[in-house]
């Protein structure tokens, strides 16, 4: 079963490619899309947004793309070189197939 987006939140990244971002960083717990079509600061895109591939977002590769080191998140996408909004996807835990009764 694929697991669950618990919370989704928006980020402006400016050209210091560096955010405060509080939280931690554990197996697969956070998606980051860059939104490249939304550029502007001052126009927010509204959640829940739904991303798609290369329609409306780019979903970027931790550790090659994106980082959290001593709480800020580091952004070096390759796929914009502006100031942009970031989608961060919060997921639900990995469950073991022994967690889960399965």
């Amino acid at each position: 079963m694929p697991r669950q987006v618990t919370r989704q939140e928006v980020l402006w990244v400016s050209s210091s490619r560096q955010v405060p971002f509080e939280g931690t960083v554990e197996r697969g717990n956070l998606r980051i899309w860059t939104l490249y079509p939304h550029t502007d600061p001052d126009n927010r895109p509204e959640l829940p947004y739904q991303p798609v591939h290369n329609v409306n977002a780019f979903l970027e590769d931790y550790v090659h793309d994106w980082n959290v080191q001593g709480g800020v998140l580091k952004y070096y996408s390759r796929v914009i070189h502006s100031d942009v909004w970031i989608l961060i996807e919060h997921m639900e835990p990995y469950r073991s197939e022994k967690s889960t009764g399965t």
